[in-house]
């Protein structure tokens, strides 16, 4: 990612590591995400033996089913694809937004001024802001998710929690976390 041009923060759990400044549990991939409307500066940054795929309507998954992706606009619902190599896939979630909003995807009412979407790790890597990451998280809460909530969640500052409260009350009213991010 060192030569993209465009808004990007590492994403999901690896975010939730670089927030915490040590790893807390194996990964099964890398994600970022970038604004969707800098996907041509995207489709322009890897070059050689990377290939773009889209995600087969279920998903990635590990069956090697690849769409190859031209750099064409792609619309919701596609909100992914993938940069694969030979020796491994870097998975690229598509964000809402332009140069000063971030938009959540499933509810558009969701927003935060771009610059506080990512934060900076020590190591200089922007990284997904902690509560953006579990707000997203928060659909399914797999077993995994919630123990990124359990790591992620006591360490949120005032502000972010009570930014997640008020997004978590917008789409989704009765969300279990809901409750254990009072005070």
């Amino acid at each position: 990612m060192a030569a993209y041009r465009g808004w990007w923060a590492v994403a999901g759990g690896w975010a939730v590591d670089l927030h915490l400044g040590r790893q807390t549990r194996t990964h099964d991939d890398v994600e970022v995400t970038t604004l969707r409307a800098d996907l041509d500066l995207l489709h322009g940054t890897f070059p050689g033996s990377w290939e773009f795929v889209q995600p087969h309507p279920l998903g990635f998954g590990d069956a090697g089913i690849r769409h190859p992706w031209d750099g064409s606009h792609l619309s919701l619902p596609v909100h992914q694809v993938a940069v694969a190599a030979p020796n491994g896939r870097l998975d690229v979630v598509l964000s809402e937004g332009d140069g000063a909003v971030w938009r959540f995807r499933r509810d558009p009412r969701v927003t935060l001024p771009l610059g506080e979407a990512a934060l900076q790790a020590a190591q200089g890597l922007p990284y997904l802001a902690p509560a953006v990451v579990l707000l997203f998280k928060a659909k399914r809460t797999l077993p995994k998710d919630e123990r990124d909530f359990a790591e992620l969640g006591p360490a949120l500052a005032a502000t972010d929690r009570e930014w997640l409260r008020t997004a978590l009350t917008e789409v989704s009213p009765r969300h279990p976390w809901l409750d254990r991010l009072q005070g």
